[in-house]
């Protein structure tokens, strides 16, 4: 084979198009990233590459190898490959197809499954947007359709048991789920980031988890404990805790409404929710309530606010704001505060975090605070990050005006029942150019 490039250090060499990490004592050859360009397009790993008149076998697919390689559209495994590292095709989001070599004795990619399974144990460590799961295998393995954004369905067979963490981490094109009977673990996270999903199912022969009451949810049985919805999930009355991320980056999920039943809920659980226009919590609830219709979670012995959404408003009785309360809600245009007395929050309370770039910013609303507070707010952490602090919401302030000379069009109560006049209290208003506005009224 013809030698391309060669790396700055002796032991790394690019050949044909793929970079080797190369023992000169072993005369083995492992495939690392490449730092320098991509890779893309049709990737064959050979069994054998020569360098400086050496012949190297290729034994090894290191960690991350090809990590968010995007543009990446099929990947041939040869025999010699005994080890496949970690993430090595994580963010992978346009490859099609995966073989392995017939002869390999780790690895295969049985019934043309365009997958990677671990021959042993069963168990798929990679897949793509046109894997078929075979009925053979036991585990969905550690991130195996990470990123795998192009996947838009798939099967999982009744001889999977397990499913692991981040198995379909933002697989955001996925619309639906249906856990078979087989399964008897799911881990953390495993659909965290499937922000199109639509529906999931769990057979009805299930012992471990259930979706009661068709209620597009996954419920942990025995603990009553729902562990990941949907933009349709509707929590059944019968769930008394929802799980950390369960609701994770759920960007389709428009409101939410805790039942009575519900005890326990996790600190993350609807973090990244950024279409969340709705939060209401049943008035029998001991444990969370939402005061005075003001569109947020709050936890009701401690007074604290911990989930809000863009239509939040933060009544004065509110002693404290949870860490990332309203993290990654960037539908966030403005923030009506209630509070005569502001306290100290954290700055994370109001971060922006866009989860497909990971940048982090503090919010760009505007802050609406009641007349004589403005100057308490402009010295208190981190209150103070507020570019644009107005007072006086008593008097009809109109919040997040983006076009001055846009018309109303849509008139809602905080419930969300549209209202064809001005009620007293918080008016949520939807503009002629799309923005929307709270308006407080007498």
């Amino acid at each position: 084979m013809s030698i391309m490039s060669v790396s700055a250090l002796a032991d790394e060499a690019i050949i044909d198009g793929i970079r080797y990490d190369l023992d000169n004592e072993t005369l083995q050859a492992e495939v690392i990233q490449n730092s320098d360009n991509q890779y893309s397009g049709n990737i064959t790993i050979p069994e054998t590459v020569d360098y400086e008149e050496k012949t190297y076998r290729v034994t090894a697919i290191r960690d991350y190898a090809f990590v968010g390689c995007t543009g990446l559209t099929s990947i041939d495994i040869p025999n010699s490959v005994t080890m496949i590292g970690y993430g090595a095709f994580f963010g992978c989001s346009g490859l099609e197809s995966i073989t392995v070599g017939n002869g390999n004795a780790n690895y295969d990619s049985r019934e043309n499954c365009n997958a990677v399974i671990e021959t042993e144990t069963n168990t798929l460590i990679a897949g793509c947007k046109n894997t078929v799961i075979p009925n053979s295998v036991t585990m969905i393995g550690y991130g195996a359709f990470f990123g795998c954004s192009g996947l838009t369905s798939i099967d999982i067979p009744n001889s999977v048991t397990t499913i692991g963490i981040h198995a379909f981490y933002k697989c955001s094109a996925l619309t639906s789920i249906s856990i078979p009977n087989g399964v008897t673990s799911i881990e953390a996270q495993a659909f965290f980031g499937c922000s199109g999903l639509e529906s999931i199912t769990v057979g009805n022969g299930n012992a471990n988890y259930d979706s009661r009451e068709n209620c597009n949810a996954l419920i942990e049985t025995e603990t009553n404990t729902l562990i990941t919805g949907c933009k349709n999930t509707v929590i059944p009355n019968s769930v008394t805790s929802i799980g950390n991320y369960a609701f994770a980056v759920c960007t389709g999920l428009t409101s939410i409404s805790i039942p009575n039943s519900v005890t326990s809920i996790a600190k993350y659980a609807f973090i990244g929710c950024s279409d969340l226009e709705s939060i209401t919590v049943e008035n029998g609830n001991a444990n969370y309530d939402s005061r005075e219709n003001c569109n947020a979670l709050i936890e009701t012995e401690t007074n604290t606010l911990i989930t809000g959404c863009k239509n939040t408003v933060i009544p004065n009785s509110i002693t404290s704001i949870g860490n990332y309360a309203f993290y990654g809600c960037t539908g966030l245009t403005s923030v009506i505060s209630l509070i005569e007395e502001p306290f100290m929050i954290n700055e994370d309370v109001f971060c922006v975090y866009n989860f497909d770039t990971e940048d982090i910013e503090f919010t760009s609303a505007t802050l609406y605070v009641p007349t004589g507070t403005k100057t308490k707010y402009e010295s208190t952490p981190a209150w103070n990050k507020f570019k644009n602090i107005v007072e006086g919401i008593e008097n009809n302030v109109e919040s997040a005006t983006t076009n001055i000379t846009a018309k109303e069009a849509e008139r809602y109560n905080v419930s969300g029942q549209r209202i064809s006049s001005p009620q007293k209290g918080i008016n949520i208003v939807k503009m002629s150019d799309g923005s929307t506005k709270k308006v407080m009224c007498k």
